[in-house]
């Protein structure tokens, strides 16, 4: 219901559509390697990082949001997931 009509950038930070955001999810890197794992992207930067909300994670009922950035090999998340859990950038 609330979704953009079109891509909108605020800040450097793209918000997309529902429809865009399933292909960041399952076509494009880092979603694409990140939505098997757990986390799902909701939003970009103009540089290709993504914005993820951890679905592995709850923290007082409340799941992270995370910044993944887009030049790290997502095969292996073992040091990102660490990371992660210690430093999310805020809970929603």
């Amino acid at each position: 219901m609330f979704e953009p009509s079109e891509t909108a950038e605020v800040n450097g930070v793209r918000l997309y559509p529902v429809d865009e955001l399933v292909g960041e999810n399952t076509n494009y890197v880092p979603g694409a390697n990140l939505s098997p794992k757990g986390y799902v992207v909701i939003a970009t930067t103009e540089y290709g990082d993504a914005y993820c909300v951890d679905l592995n994670d709850e923290m007082h009922g409340h799941h992270p949001l995370v910044l993944m950035s887009h030049g790290v090999d997502w095969q292996d998340l073992s040091d990102c997931h660490r990371q992660c859990k210690t430093d999310p950038l805020t809970t929603i």
